[in-house]
């Protein structure tokens, strides 16, 4: 399922020319911050994602994915080209 899920990111990251991406770092950015600057992410699941990172950092990704509800596959290939962690 990672492999999946990667390949669904490079594939991505290939088509849309991701090095002008500005990107945001998901373990220190506040809920408005997230909200503001990632794509598919509103208030809700970025204050779920302040909860969540409270338990400790995210690490990749699938991290991501795994931890935090409302961030499925689809969201997860644009969201994870805005990302640093």
């Amino acid at each position: 399922m990672r492999f999946l899920i990667l390949s669904i990111i490079l594939t991505v990251a290939a088509v849309s020319g991701a090095k002008d991406i500005q990107k945001t770092n998901i373990n220190t950015a506040p809920a408005d911050s997230l909200a503001a600057h990632l794509p598919g992410i509103g208030p809700t699941v970025a204050e779920r994602i302040v909860t969540e990172r409270k338990d400790g950092r995210f690490a990749d990704c699938a991290d991501v994915q795994s931890r935090v509800k409302g961030i499925g596959a689809k969201k997860l290939a644009k969201l994870c080209l805005n990302l640093e962690f």
